[in-house]
């Protein structure tokens, strides 16, 4: 999931194909369709994998703050993070966008993801 998620932040994930990725993570075509049926299962995974991950990330940096200062300061260096990774755009918002016309299961993992950090629990 993370080279998943690192190459379509990159290229996008329709200028990623299922290949690269496998190439990336080392891994093969048998061990992809034992745990996808295909592209869209896999860009739907890794937009809820980017999820989790940027949420938990958020929920981490704003931990304790308890002033709006604190608030600034703590989203912006969340913000900086992901500036230093060379993420183009928003994490989630990015990859969810370019599939959300197409890929029903990107959208709800997206979409679930930010209800479950709006309820409290990053899972």
């Amino acid at each position: 999931m993370e080279r998943a998620a690192e190459l379509f932040a990159e290229r996008g994930i329709a200028g990623t194909s299922v290949d690269e990725v496998l190439a990336a993570a080392g891994a093969g075509k048998g061990q992809f369709y034992h745990y996808f049926h295909g592209r869209d299962e896999l860009a739907a995974a890794a937009v809820g994998y980017r999820c989790a991950q940027v949420i938990a990330g958020l929920t981490e940096a704003l931990g304790g703050v308890s002033s709006l200062d604190g608030l600034e300061q703590a989203l912006a260096g969340f913000v900086a993070g992901f500036e230093q990774m060379g993420m183009p755009g928003c994490p989630i918002g990015t990859p969810s966008a370019e599939v959300a016309g197409r890929n029903q299961e990107a959208r709800r993992q997206a979409a679930a993801r930010f209800d479950a950090w709006r309820r409290g629990s990053c899972t």
